[in-house]
């Protein structure tokens, strides 16, 4: 199990969820045993947590978008449409695709929502999205590195080895 305290596997069809804990202990939850409220409270706690995870990180300016492309995946049955497959995130994604096809984001994330991961692909290899992609990148980096300073300020001293 590596580094981990705890491994949990779900089990969609079983409708359970395994522990592993790093100390060799196991449990199986079977979310079926629970009480009719207490489901609704974990369904309502897991939908608060998934389109509340969609925006986390982001500029204000963005999470309604982001918020709304997840909504609509989520009530068309596609959960794992947030990400791009191990690329950018949907949501840089439809930025970088808003700039380079000077577009307004919630027409891409529309669009990029209703795409599947090879049309996802295609749009992330294009060298103009990359090249927004890059941009993106390095404005949120700048944007860090300015936060950084003014959190620390001139009293930090130097770093030395």
């Amino acid at each position: 199990m590596a580094d981990r305290k705890v491994s949990k596997t779900v089990d969609d069809e079983a409708g359970t969820i395994a522990f592993e804990f790093a100390t060799g202990e196991n449990e199986v939850v079977d979310v079926s045993k629970f009480t009719a409220e207490i489901q609704k409270q974990l369904l309502l706690h897991g939908a608060s947590q998934k389109l509340g995870d969609s925006y986390s990180g982001e500029d204000a300016d963005k999470c309604h978008s982001i918020f709304t492309g997840v909504l609509k995946n989520l009530v068309d049955g596609n959960w794992s449409a947030r990400s791009g497959g191990g690329g950018a995130r949907i949501s840089q994604l439809a930025e970088a695709l808003s700039r380079a096809a000077g577009e307004v984001i919630e027409i891409c994330v529309e669009k990029l929502s209703g795409m599947d991961e090879a049309q996802k692909k295609t749009v992330r290899d294009h060298p103009a999205v990359q090249a927004a992609i890059a941009e993106i990148k390095l404005e949120k980096a700048t944007a860090e590195a300015a936060r950084l300073k003014a959190e620390l300020g001139d009293d930090v001293a130097p770093l030395t080895l």
